[in-house]
């Protein structure tokens, strides 16, 4: 996304801000350029919109096979599960900021957006302790201000490069058939924590990126 791709009389105030402080910095460029990639030889397991019902099976899996994964989490999931999301971080996986209520990032004003990312993480950080430095814009819709934003709030904008759609499937079987022919190196596994297919799947998930001489990571490169 290149600086000034949109007239900047199209702007709206507050990102006119956001962009004119980034590029007095020399950052602009690493700021507007979202991770859809992982390292080479790695894959990145990603679990969107919990705390759910289907957590702590998600979170024994994972334990059985010795893997980590990121969980973007709903900021209204986090308030009504405190104690899964303390789970969770507990057992070391990595929580983002998934926005508080699932908006469309690109539909609503500066200040709701703000709005949405700040509650998320202070609800995260008052469950867990931890305040998350991922954020994952619900329906990956996002645009120049949602990336300033985010950064300015010290969150790296995390997207994906692998979607199966488990959402569209209800036993594991399918899950797994949909996801294994995108399983590759560099890719970033989008999943969802809320649903029980993708939980009964995700063991043999693992075991297909490993399978592939893959290693599962949740960090990246600054």
């Amino acid at each position: 996304m290149e600086p000034g791709h949109r007239p900047l009389a199209r702007q709206n105030e507050t990102e006119k801000q956001l962009t004119t402080v980034a590029e007095q910095s020399g950052a602009y460029q690493k700021i507007t350029d979202p991770v859809f990639l992982t390292d080479a030889g790695y894959v990145t397991l990603t679990l969107d919109d919990g705390p759910s019902v289907h957590t702590e099976q998600l979170l024994e899996e994972l334990a059985n096979k010795n893997a980590r994964a990121i969980f973007f989490m709903l900021g209204e999931n986090v308030a009504k599960n405190p104690g899964l999301a303390r789970k969770v971080a507990e057992a070391g996986h990595v929580i983002g900021n998934h926005s508080f209520s699932h908006p469309f990032m690109t539909k609503i004003t500066a200040d709701k957006a703000r709005e949405e990312l700040e509650r998320t993480s202070r609800v995260i950080e008052d469950a867990t302790g931890v305040v998350p430095t991922y954020f994952r814009p619900p329906y990956g819709a996002f645009n120049e201000s949602t990336l300033l934003l985010a950064n300015q709030l010290r969150m790296k904008v995390v997207m994906w490069s692998a979607d199966p759609k488990d959402y569209s499937f209800h036993t594991a079987r399918a899950v797994y058939k949909a996801t294994d022919p995108l399983l590759a190196s560099r890719k970033i596994l989008l999943l969802h924590d809320l649903k029980d297919a993708t939980a009964d799947a995700l063991p043999r998930i693992i075991d297909g990126i490993r399978e592939k001489n893959l290693k599962i990571t949740v960090k990246y490169e600054d």
